[in-house]
């Protein structure tokens, strides 16, 4: 917002989403100026985090510790970036003050908020991350528990496909942040972490003991799901793999068919792994696409059965007008016929796989098509 144009809204007091301290000071000099005060700065230019007093209401228990702010996702339907700016997040050496003065004023439970938390550090430029800051509040705070008030945009598109259950399975944990999330929030009772590495066990080790969650956790070293106990969980998530390694995964568990809700965040091979699901006993029940720093992702929720009738991803995509459908549609086009080029000037290239070729394209040139009417 410009301050000409703040100013002739008619407004007496315009402030941006920085220098809330301020706020107050500048109110009182509307009052006493009877004229518009506009202070709107450049949100893009900011590089300092706002530290702002951690809290939370009178006679409550639990209080909020805001330790990022800013995103630079800049997804084609949100504002956030322009509004909030570039990803700052707060000092840890002021986490630490204001977590023992929370201590100290008998909160017993903190929210750890921001605009994207996973973010945190990123700007510090030394290394710091936000299982660091996890660490360091578990220590200052003591005996409080710790809640994670968000996730980073591609693992909240995960989560939001979960639905409540008893036990959820995270196969590839990594950090352990989407269990530990569905946790906190009562969409599960229990997590299975398994990680056929040490290393990503061990910090989601350290993720649970940070939120005090140890004792509803199982962690498996394992290939997929191939160790004892795997069909306890009702829910299975497996974010992060390419499509090919998470069809061997699948593959390797029959017993998957058997009605049981698959998560699938695919890093590559989209279009084999949702030809795979169709042919081999599961339905895909929906899609979703986010941006994470820069990056489009993909989510789909499975079911281990049979389908009635099939369809494709992007047609699944277009019911709900999905923001980043055309693009994603673009991209798979240009893929497409590069593809369908390359095989063109092969030598002894099937009719059949031409043909299939070119099915796939007139498949993605009607969506894109159907898009472009709701588009205009």
């Amino acid at each position: 917002t410009h301050e000409e144009e703040a100013k002739s809204l008619g407004i007496d007091l315009l402030m941006g989403t920085n220098d809330r301290a301020r706020f107050l000071d500048r109110l009182e000099e509307a009052v006493k100026t009877r004229e518009t005060v506009a202070d709107i700065d450049d949100a893009l230019r900011r590089r300092t985090f706002e530290v702002l007093p951690a809290g939370g209401m009178a006679n409550r228990t639990r209080a909020m510790l805001k330790v990022e702010d800013g995103c630079v996702n800049f997804c084609t339907y949100c504002l956030i970036p322009y509004a909030r700016g570039r990803v700052r997040s707060l000092p840890m050496d002021e986490a630490a003050k204001q977590v023992k003065a929370l201590r100290e004023e008998g909160y017993r439970e903190i929210v750890v908020t921001g605009i994207e938390i996973s973010s945190y550090g990123h700007d510090l430029k030394d290394g710091t991350t936000l299982i660091d800051l996890l660490e360091l509040i578990a220590r200052e705070g003591g005996e409080m528990r710790i809640r994670l008030g968000s996730l980073e945009p591609r693992l909240q598109m995960v989560a939001d496909f979960v639905p409540p259950c008893a036990c959820a399975a995270d196969i590839g944990t990594d950090h352990g942040y989407l269990p530990v999330w569905l946790l906190q929030s009562g969409v599960i009772q229990s997590a299975i972490a398994a990680d056929i590495h040490a290393g990503p066990l061990a910090n989601a080790r350290q993720s649970a003991a940070a939120y005090d969650l140890e004792e509803r956790f199982r962690f498996v070293q394992a290939d997929g799901l191939q160790f004892s106990g795997a069909q306890a969980a009702d829910v299975i998530t497996i974010a992060g793999m390419g499509g090919e390694t998470i069809c061997t995964i699948l593959a390797a568990a029959p017993w998957l068919r058997e009605g049981r809700r698959l998560i699938l965040q695919p890093q590559s091979k989209v279009p084999e792994l949702a030809d795979w699901l169709w042919h081999n006993g599961f339905t895909i029940e929906d899609a979703a696409l986010c941006r994470d720093a820069g990056k489009r992702y993909l989510a789909l929720r499975v079911l281990g059965r049979v389908a009635a009738q099939s369809c494709t991803v992007e047609q699944l995509l277009l019911r709900h007008r999905d923001p980043l459908l055309p693009e994603q549609l673009k991209e798979e086009i240009r893929r497409q016929k590069r593809a369908r080029a390359g095989m063109a000037h092969a030598k002894q290239t099937p009719e059949a796989a031409l043909a299939a070729l070119d099915a796939r394209l007139s498949e993605l040139e009607a969506c894109l098509k159907e898009v472009q009417t709701w588009q205009s």
